[in-house]
């Protein structure tokens, strides 16, 4: 009905968060408490090891964290455009991680690829 995907259609737009250029996403250290999904522009990882990453439309920041419990690994900061972020709350990725196989690969596939582009060793 109109009224239902009106409803999620506002749901949607209180999970997107605007960034300016050069805006601070989130610090090193912050409790990991969401998935945030690159939906315009880009963002730029800054790791305490002074390495470097820049994600854009469609990448995930944050998957480390969850997955892991630990706090931020990456100080994030919105590109030269800014970004539009979508916060995923953490108790919302939990269940999608339950209930949906083809959420779980592609976060998988994700992860896998950035260890790749990092030259990280594995199995």
């Amino acid at each position: 009905t109109l009224s239902s995907s009106s409803a999620a259609s506002d749901v949607y737009k209180r999970q997107l968060r605007h960034f300016e250029p050069g805006e601070v996403v989130m610090t090193i250290g912050d409790p990991s408490d969401s998935l945030d999904l690159v939906v315009s522009g880009a963002v730029q990882l800054q790791t305490s090891r002074g390495r470097s990453l820049v994600l854009g439309t469609g990448e995930a920041v944050g998957k480390v964290g969850l997955i892991t419990g630990m706090p931020r690994m990456a100080t994030v900061v919105a590109g030269p455009e800014g970004a539009i972020l979508f916060v995923l709350p953490a108790e919302v990725f939990e269940e999608m991680l339950q209930r949906s196989w083809s959420f779980a690969r592609g976060l998988l596939g994700q992860l896998g690829q950035r260890l790749a582009a990092a030259g990280t060793p594995h199995p």
